[in-house]
């Protein structure tokens, strides 16, 4: 037959306090394995964190740099700069020469001689001035005509007077400086030089040319025999 004591322990009825005292000591058990278990769980998560940022460097040092980054050193382009050995650097500094060919000089006409008009601008007719033609002969055998003319209506201390005979496309010329009179401008006498020109009615005309203008007289006939 049990004892009073062991039958106090194992009666529930009884109240004591033996029973509690299992259900503490259950209960602290329970407590340290959720702790151990929560202790494992901490440190393998902190392992695999570890070992993960670990893995991602050796792979990141493992991987070979990318050739076509924008920072890779181009070894083409090192290699065929200007002082590289082999290369004649100076095919790419040196400037282009050019050759400028100098004008060619141009020829300058020589001053026209004096009465002849050509090669100047056209001067304006001298208002109320005319020539008129005086005499004109030709002596046979002399090659030449010599032409008398006056010029009235203006007073100049400048003036030319130029005869020309005309005979289809042959022409000669003279030309004398004009020379106050007393009343207006004289031509003088003017010969015009016929050598080598042909025998015929020639046609004369005299032109007086000063700063401010020109006139001209009207034709006159002579004949070279």
């Amino acid at each position: 037959m049990p004892s009073d004591e062991m039958q106090s322990d194992t009666d529930p009825k009884k109240g004591v306090p033996g029973a509690g005292r299992y259900i503490v000591i259950a209960a602290s058990v329970g407590i340290v394995a959720v702790l151990a278990v929560i202790l494992v769980a901490v440190l393998g998560s902190n392992g695999r964190t570890d070992n993960a940022a670990d893995g991602g460097t050796k792979a990141a040092s493992s991987v070979p740099p990318d050739s076509s980054s924008p920072s890779a050193p181009d070894s083409t382009l090192t290699s065929t700069s200007a002082g590289s050995p082999g290369t004649d650097s100076s095919s790419a500094t040196k400037p282009s020469t050019s050759v400028s060919t100098p004008p060619s000089a141009s020829k300058t006409a020589p001053p026209p001689s004096a009465g002849d008009v050509s090669g100047q601008p056209a001067l304006p007719p001298i208002s109320g001035a005319e020539v008129v033609i005086t005499s004109v002969t030709s002596a046979p055998g002399t090659h030449s005509i010599d032409v008398s003319a006056a010029v009235n209506g203006i007073t100049t201390l400048d003036g030319t007077c130029t005869a020309t005979a005309t005979m289809g496309s042959e022409s000669a010329k003279a030309s004398v400086k004009a020379l106050f009179d007393g009343r207006g401008m004289s031509c003088g006498s003017i010969t015009i030089p016929m050598q080598g020109k042909p025998g015929g009615k020639w046609k004369v005309t005299v032109v007086f040319t000063a700063a401010v203008g020109t006139t001209e007289s009207a034709a006159a006939t002579v004949e070279i025999k």
